[in-house]
C-alpha cells in the first residue's frame, strides 16, 4: 500500500467499472479516506465499486500505530514489517482474487525474465 501503486490500481477498478466488472478495493481506514471523494463520485454515478475498510495488524507485526501506508513509516527499516502486515491483512486470511500493480514496464519485466532463465 503505497500512493505510486493506489493511484494506477484504483484508476485500473475504475476502467474496468466502466465495464461492468464489480470492483472491490480492500485497504486501510486511512487510505479508503484518501479516495473517498472520487470513489464517491465514481459510485454516485452508478460504477459498481465498492471499499471494504480492514484494520492493519500493526501490533501483531511490530509496527507503530497508524502504519497503514509506505509513507506513514517512520523509516524504512520498518518495510519488512509492513510487508508482512499486508500480507496478514489480506492475504492470508481473506480468500480474495486480486490484481497487483507492478511499477516495472514491459520491457524491464521481459528483461528481468532473460536474466532469471539464464541463471537457471
Amino acid at each position: 500500500m503505497a500512493l505510486s501503486h493506489m493511484n494506477p490500481m484504483v484508476d485500473i477498478g475504475m476502467l474496468l467499472a466502466q465495464h461492468g466488472v464489480m470492483i472491490t478495493i480492500v485497504t486501510s481506514s486511512y487510505n479508503a479516506v484518501r479516495f473517498e471523494k472520487i470513489l464517491t463520485r465514481a459510485t454516485e454515478s452508478g460504477l459498481p465499486i465498492q471499499v471494504v475498510k480492514l484494520p492493519v495488524p500493526y501490533i501483531e507485526v511490530g509496527l507503530p500505530e497508524g502504519s497503514e501506508n509506505l509513507d506513514m513509516l517512520p523509516c524504512l527499516d520498518l518495510l519488512l514489517k509492513f510487508i508482512k502486515a499486508i500480507d496478514m491483512l489480506i492475504a492470508s486470511k481473506y480468500q480474495i482474487p486480486r490484481i497487483s500493480f507492478h511499477g516495472f514496464c514491459y520491457f524491464c519485466l521481459v528483461c528481468l525474465r532473460k536474466i532469471h532463465d539464464s541463471v537457471e
